[in-house]
């Protein structure tokens, strides 16, 4: 993407029936929002803010499975999470996912605090027979990016979780409000209808006299 230095290299096998390989390399500091277009389709993730200090990784793989260490270091990240909206072929905000994933699970910077220990993740990715080798490689590397960030499996099932539950109290906030809605009318009209009834027990009074 003509934005960060990226060394890699990789080493193969080609005797071995498995395919053995392994890649090893670092990408150096860069502008987060840059990898924009490959995270948003591939990981459904825009990145707002952030800056890359520095990302390490070491992988050892085969035809069935990759295994190594990944780290990730950067500052100030800031995200908003994305869904696929096939109807109109584009990726839709998904505000409310959003705000907790950037409240609840992301963590801003990594380290967390200047001279701490920064965060690393030993991966494990099954290749699926389908996965062509260079999207083997993004899986397998995503896959220890995002418990980097604090965006592993988990903390996924939380968000959506609290996406849930929001909109379940959401909806009962609508029903309640609705509910409300009637009871006031319900009171109105009993309250025309004692005018009513006063109205005409004062005509009814007035022509008896």
């Amino acid at each position: 993407m003509n934005a960060g230095k990226l060394n890699v290299t990789f080493n193969f096998n080609l005797t071995d029936q498995n395919f053995p390989y392994t890649y090893k390399g670092n990408l150096a500091g860069m502008n987060l929002p840059l990898v924009n277009p490959a995270t948003m389709p591939l990981a459904l993730i825009k990145i707002n803010t952030g800056t890359l200090t520095g990302m390490d990784f070491d992988i050892s793989a085969d035809s069935k499975v990759s295994k190594g260490r990944v780290a990730v270091l950067y500052k100030d990240l800031k995200v908003t999470v994305l869904k696929a909206d096939t109807n109109n072929d584009r990726l839709k905000h998904m505000t409310i996912a959003s705000l907790f994933a950037n409240l609840l699970v992301i963590k801003h910077n990594n380290p967390d605090v200047d001279g701490g220990i920064p965060r690393s993740f030993y991966v494990t990715y099954k290749r699926p027979e389908e996965s062509a080798f260079f999207s083997t490689i993004w899986k397998t590397l995503l896959n220890g990016i995002k418990p980097c960030a604090g965006y592993d499996n988990k903390m996924q099932n939380n968000v959506k979780a609290r996406v849930a539950d929001y909109k379940i109290k959401k909806q009962e906030h609508l029903v309640k409000k609705e509910q409300r809605k009637e009871r006031r009318a319900e009171r109105k009209k009993k309250r025309e209808l004692k005018k009513e009834l006063k109205a005409a027990k004062a005509d009814s009074a007035s022509h008896h006299n």
